[in-house]
């Protein structure tokens, strides 16, 4: 189990044709997470995601931005997509595992048009992985890699994630890692009015890396700092993301 919070400021959006493009505001993105794995049987694993989402737009209006459609500003406090999967571990208990998952997004987000903000994607998205696993001493390295299928004419989306691990000390560990979002460029969905916000546009892509500290206060507890940032996009907000979680690990008692 997990909780954690996550920050974004910015006024930018990428845009992989040309100049980053102005906003008509500032965008603030706070999320507050919850994310469960619970194991069913020895390989099959059930998986839960559940994002809450406080958006606001805020400061001055610009000028220079292409105000293709006119939005007001304003806030949206509201569910994300909620996230549920299930894993199969086909290689488990050895330096190399392997894992199939099947991750499901619920079109439970919310969508403000007089504000351009929304909390997620307005459709469903059905996602197969194939995750690899591998640890060498003080090292461990992992490789996820999926296709997303979605519906109500959004594009489908291409994601890669690797990370590496690094034990420093005995309580103290550092992950380093870099994430693909790519779109397939397949669907003409109408985002309206939150071009103007960077928040879940239909081709949205970026590739970011990321830096994770973990420190156990327990054996089974876990406190987490990272930070994020992208060096290419489209239609994504062009500001580093900050976050901080817990996580802790429940056993049964045999």
């Amino acid at each position: 189990m997990q909780f954690g919070y996550n920050y974004i400021d910015g006024h930018r959006i990428y845009n992989n044709k040309g100049p980053v493009v102005q906003l008509p505001y500032r965008v603030q993105d706070y999320t507050f997470a919850a994310y469960a794995e619970y194991g069913l049987t020895n390989e099959l694993t059930f998986i839960a995601n559940i994002p809450f989402r406080a958006l606001q737009t805020h400061g001055a209006l610009r000028l220079d931005t292409p105000l293709n459609v006119a939005i007001r500003k304003g806030s949206l406090s509201a569910f994300g997509n909620i996230g549920i999967s299930v894993s199969y571990g086909l290689r488990q208990n050895k330096p190399l595992v392997l894992s199939i998952q099947l991750h499901y997004d619920l079109p439970s987000a919310t969508f403000l048009s007089s504000t351009g903000l929304r909390t997620g994607y307005d459709t469903f998205g059905v996602a197969p992985y194939v995750n690899v696993g591998y640890t060498r001493k003080n090292l461990f390295y992992s490789f996820k890699l999926g296709y997303n299928f979605r519906g109500d004419t959004y594009s489908d989306q291409f994601i890669n994630r690797f990370e590496i691990g690094i034990l420093l000390k005995e309580q103290l560990f550092l992950i380093i890692g870099h994430e693909a979002l790519l779109s397939m460029h397949n669907g003409d969905h109408n985002d309206g009015s939150s071009l103007q916000t960077g928040l879940y546009a239909n081709n949205t892509e970026y590739l970011t890396y990321n830096l994770k500290l973990g420190y156990k206060i327990k054996p089974q507890l876990i406190l987490w700092l990272y930070v994020s940032g992208g060096y290419w996009g489209n239609a994504v907000l062009r500001s580093p993301a900050i976050g901080i979680a817990l996580s802790n690990e429940w056993k049964k008692k045999r």
